[in-house]
């Protein structure tokens, strides 16, 4: 009886008698799930879930796999393919549809990778078009004169970011030095501020 209170008590789905999702589970599933926490101590109560979840197409916990547009960082990625992995050796699930479920979580992942890299490539173009922009660049010349504010040099003159837009840094003339291509290159993404 303790090691059943144990089991119980263990899990974060578990709330009293029933399970704190709208789905039910079946006895033999419970007592596999039960068996292999009595061998090994590894409760697997919450993957089961977690992949019940994910297998019923009205889930309600953020991973809808009906839904296309949903997608999923790599967290997310890494817990559901550990809670798949956890319960598929228990034969909890029909294994085309555990098949199917990760390649549509890996391709969600994708997704968000791919959103990532294109808002991060857009900040950066955006962020080239405002210092390329002619009266910017002629009021950060005439506020630090035109030359490269670490070396000096007057020639191949560039408009960096103090703070690099990837690090949340501003379009704005206040975030704004004139540095040499060579001093700029140099400098990369650190927050080396020149100005006086």
């Amino acid at each position: 009886m303790n090691d059943l209170k144990q089991f119980l008590s263990e899990s974060k789905t578990f709330a009293g008698v029933t399970f704190s999702g709208l789905y039910t589970m079946e006895d033999d599933v419970f007592f596999k799930i039960y068996d292999h926490y009595l061998r090994t101590g590894e409760n697997l109560l919450d993957a089961y879930s977690k992949c019940y979840h994910l297998f019923d197409e009205d889930n309600y916990d953020g991973f809808n796999m009906n839904n296309d547009g949903h997608e999923i960082n790599d967290d997310d990625y890494a817990y559901i393919c550990s809670c798949i992995s956890k319960v598929r050796s228990l034969q909890l699930f029909d294994a085309d549809k555990i098949s199917n479920i990760r390649n549509t979580v890996k391709v969600r992942r994708d997704n968000y990778k791919r959103r990532l890299a294109y808002l991060d490539g857009k900040r950066r173009r955006d962020a080239s078009s405002y210092i390329a922009k002619k009266e910017i660049r002629d009021a950060v010349f005439e506020l630090y004169g035109r030359k490269c504010l670490c070396c000096n040099a007057t020639t191949n003159l560039s408009i960096d970011h103090v703070i690099p837009v990837c690090d949340g840094g501003m379009d704005n003339i206040s975030n704004l030095q004139p540095l040499c291509c060579r001093c700029n290159s140099k400098k990369g993404s650190n927050h080396t501020d020149f100005r006086p």
